[in-house]
């Protein structure tokens, strides 16, 4: 994994603010992946600066409602650093999810942002943005078994998926 170019900077904006104060030590990068149902999505992953591989499982991070991945880095911090980054620090490497209608995965294959078809899902059609991050980081990380942490509705969406789906 490269450093972020000035491009990424430019097109995260608000993600890299939010990472400002980390990257002597961290880097991270932005995963296109496409759900089932045909959105868009990106997740940031997060690794040490220091190139080096990451002995454990990756960790898939989900926010919860109302919130997307910077949130885990500019609200949740315990005064220890915030959870994505002391996952990394203990050599995991990290893939910070943004769901569906955040601000940085607002596209669909078929639909625009602003039409009704693009926001016509329910928290059970959520699942398809949980297992599209699951393959994905799955053929990106090498690992066919990793760790899951989830927030408010994001706990939900997982378990619903474990229940009636097959990751």
């Amino acid at each position: 994994m490269q450093a972020q170019t000035l491009a990424q900077r430019t097109a995260f904006k608000r993600w890299d603010k939010a990472f400002e104060p980390y990257e002597k030590d961290f880097k991270w990068e932005p995963v296109e992946h496409t759900s089932a149902d045909g959105y868009i999505l990106i997740s940031f992953v997060i690794t040490a600066k220091a190139d080096s591989v990451a002995p454990n499982p990756p960790v898939l991070i989900q926010h919860g409602n109302g919130w997307d991945a910077a949130s885990w880095l500019a609200s949740l911090d315990d005064g220890r650093g915030p959870l994505p980054l002391n996952l990394v620090k203990r050599g995991y490497q990290v893939w910070m999810m943004n769901q569906r209608g955040t601000e940085y995965s607002r596209k669909h294959t078929s639909y625009q942002a602003n039409s009704k078809e693009f926001w016509d899902f329910d928290v059970f059609t959520l699942w398809n943005d949980i297992e599209s991050n699951i393959k994905t980081m799955k053929a990106f990380s090498g690992y066919d078994v990793f760790w899951y942490v989830g927030y408010s509705g994001a706990t939900m969406q997982m378990l619903y998926g474990l229940a009636t789906k097959s990751p």
